[in-house]
């Protein structure tokens, strides 16, 4: 198996953006990180994109240009491993992140954290613990947002309902 890597850098806001001494935006440290991981490991990364003032609470997946290009070199078969510093750097959106993650495994991508390992999707069990930890992040992301959003609720709602659906699922 190779392991050509794709990198995807993600912050909320500009304020998050170091600039470089040719005026191009950079994160620095998740950029470090994943290149010192897949160094340690003896991966290739051939390809980097970042995402600068998105928020990965507000803005759906579908509305991301880079991670659009990303999902579609990876219908094409360009790359083996996404990698990220954190997976929230995918997404924060309960009801939509688990699914982007699970949708590039089952495109045989494989989806690394240089700080959580290797998400898997090989039981149930894998399944409901992806879907909490995004659920978590939403929670966090909410926590982080200054001025309380009335849709919020329901989205959160939403995703307790559908992570009660798949609990009784795994019981039948």
């Amino acid at each position: 198996m190779e392991n050509r890597v794709y990198c995807l850098y993600r912050v909320s806001t500009d304020k998050q953006v170091d600039y470089d001494d040719k005026s191009q935006a950079d994160i620095p440290m998740q950029r470090k990180a994943c290149h010192r991981f897949a160094e340690e490991r003896g991966w290739t990364i051939i390809h980097e994109e970042q995402e600068d003032g998105v928020s990965g609470h507000k803005v759906r997946a579908e509305n991301r240009d880079k991670l659009q290009i990303i999902k579609e070199h990876a219908k094409q078969g360009k790359f083996d491993i996404l990698l990220v510093f954190m997976f929230d750097r995918i997404g924060r959106i309960a009801d939509e992140t688990p699914f982007v993650v699970e949708w590039f495994v089952k495109n045989g991508v494989r989806v690394w954290s240089t700080q959580e390992g290797e998400q898997r999707f090989d039981s149930h069990t894998d399944k409901l613990t992806n879907y909490i930890r995004f659920c978590r992040r939403t929670v966090k992301a909410k926590r982080l947002l200054s001025a309380p959003k009335p849709h919020w609720a329901s989205s959160l709602r939403a995703a307790a309902s559908k992570v009660a659906l798949l609990h009784t699922a795994m019981t039948l």
